[in-house]
């Protein structure tokens, strides 16, 4: 589990990042990112319902995502907002692979420059 002050809840920081931040795409993940006032890292994640209609599915996936940056919140840069959202990449797409998607979470923040080297 992430801790609570690694999370965006709020949804007017979510619109704020979502409206100012710069995007990227790799495979399943989308991401939007922002430069924060704070030294933290706040990330949030979203599965909307084109990916399942089904909850259980939705929450699954967000919780190996939770589980995959926890493992890896030491190498993500600091001070940044970071909205996370995943698709399907198929329809009907309604299962990713653990190995997927931390190939394509590396990726995603590979390519959006904020992994520290």
């Amino acid at each position: 589990m992430l801790p609570y002050d690694s999370r965006l809840v709020k949804r007017k920081d979510f619109e704020k990042v979502y409206k100012f931040g710069r995007f990227t795409s790799t495979g399943s993940i989308r991401l939007k990112f922002l430069k924060n006032e704070s030294q933290k890292t706040r990330l949030g994640i979203v599965v909307g319902i084109k990916f399942s209609k089904r909850a259980v599915l939705r929450n699954k996936v967000k919780r190996q995502i939770r589980d995959i940056l926890r493992k890896n919140l030491a190498k993500i840069e600091k001070g940044f907002d970071i909205a996370l959202s995943v698709r399907a990449e198929k329809i009907g797409q309604e299962r990713l692979e653990n190995k997927q998607l931390e190939k394509d979470l590396a990726e995603s923040f590979q390519r959006a420059g904020l992994i520290k080297e």
